[in-house]
């Protein structure tokens, strides 16, 4: 491990960050651009929690299990370095402290810094505050230096936040209202992760299918597909799309998936449930033969297509006969499917986790 004694700028060590993720792709994405500024600052990566000199953990609050997974997985960080015999400096970023903020210093002292999920642009200050080592002179960071990707596929987030405020999600008021990513940031970096290599560019957002209606103009998920396919087409390259609300499958996206080569015939839909109380209970809309209707239409109209989804069991209020109908609506429609137990972390602020609670 480095010594961190010296804070000249010219002979500042290049010491070792641990990246630890935890959550959905939309997070590994979130790391991979805090990795990349901090390489480019002049920091080095290492997998190895015994030679790290600073962690940096980004983490989910999705669910309350997520936000105790977190909690837990940042915890026993902390301990596997004291029983080294040695202080593992531990920056907690993303979802849990957006979402618990303040309280956070008193409840987890072992972490050295917290870092918002709309602050992590300012991670190399923040990683340099907490080792106490001096600014590096480099020149400003480009668009080409915030991805750090290696190999055939990756993810690209084309929107933040989410307008849904479904009652067992959090992400509204973790990471803000729904916010479209402009489409020329967008076509521009799956550019460059082709001229990298890339071939598969998987799409992700809370809500990628409605993509662009907060834009000025018509941009929709329709267009943008059409516009990534473009740049993949000459790499032979292809799209993978994610996270489509029923909602969000419009006529012209139906068509676009089906007659756009380059996008592939793979739909990720949420349904949770398929009971129309349920659901209405859930703050989200349809039923269950709404969602028939929806999955036929989709394979008659794109043959051979793979649609995959998740459901939620044991939401408040769920009866045995509605959870045996999502059992049976999912066995029916032979979708790719996980099924999650229902475990707080929502808008219902009597049922969220408390980091108080370890």
């Amino acid at each position: 491990m480095v010594s961190l004694s010296s804070s000249s700028t010219t002979d500042s060590p290049r010491a070792l960050v641990l990246f630890i993720t935890l959550g959905c792709a939309k997070n590994e994405v979130d790391t991979d651009r805090m990795r990349a500024l901090l390489l480019h600052a002049g920091f080095s990566e290492t997998a190895d929690a015994d030679e790290a000199d600073v962690a940096v953990v980004n983490t989910c609050s999705f669910l309350a299990s997520a936000t105790e997974e977190s909690i837990e997985a940042t915890l026993e960080l902390a301990e596997d370095a004291s029983e080294g015999v040695r202080s593992l400096p531990i920056v907690m970023c993303g979802c849990v402290p957006s979402r618990y903020g303040d309280a956070l210093p008193h409840e987890l002292p072992e972490v050295s810094a917290f870092v918002r999920a709309d602050e992590e642009d300012g991670i190399v200050g923040v990683v340099r505050e907490v080792l106490g080592i001096g600014e590096d002179e480099r020149g400003p960071v480009t668009s080409e230096a915030l991805r750090t990707i290696e190999g055939a596929s990756a993810f690209v987030k084309i929107s933040e936040g989410c307008d849904r405020f479904c009652a067992f999600c959090a992400i509204p008021y973790i990471r803000g209202r729904y916010q479209s990513r402009p489409a020329d940031d967008i076509v521009s970096e799956v550019g460059s992760l082709m001229e990298g290599g890339v071939r598969e560019v998987v799409l992700i957002g809370q809500d990628t299918g409605v993509w662009g209606s907060d834009l000025p103009g018509t941009a929709s998920l329709a267009t943008l597909l059409r516009q990534v396919a473009e740049v993949v087409r000459p790499y032979g390259g292809w799209v993978r799309v994610l996270y489509l609300q029923p909602e969000g499958m419009t006529d012209e996206l139906i068509a676009t998936i089906r007659d756009t080569p380059e996008v592939l015939d793979y739909i990720d839909i949420p349904i949770q449930h398929c009971s129309g109380r349920v659901l209405a209970s859930m703050g989200r809309h349809g039923s269950a033969d709404q969602l028939r209707e929806l999955f036929s239409r989709l394979r008659r109209e794109i043959p051979g297509m793979v649609l995959r989804t998740t459901g939620m069991a044991g939401f408040p209020g769920e009866t045995d006969d509605e959870a045996d109908e999502l059992a049976s609506f999912i066995q029916e429609e032979e979708f790719d499917c996980s099924v999650f137990a229902y475990s707080g972390g929502g808008n219902r602020g009597s049922r969220d986790a408390r980091p108080g609670s370890r």
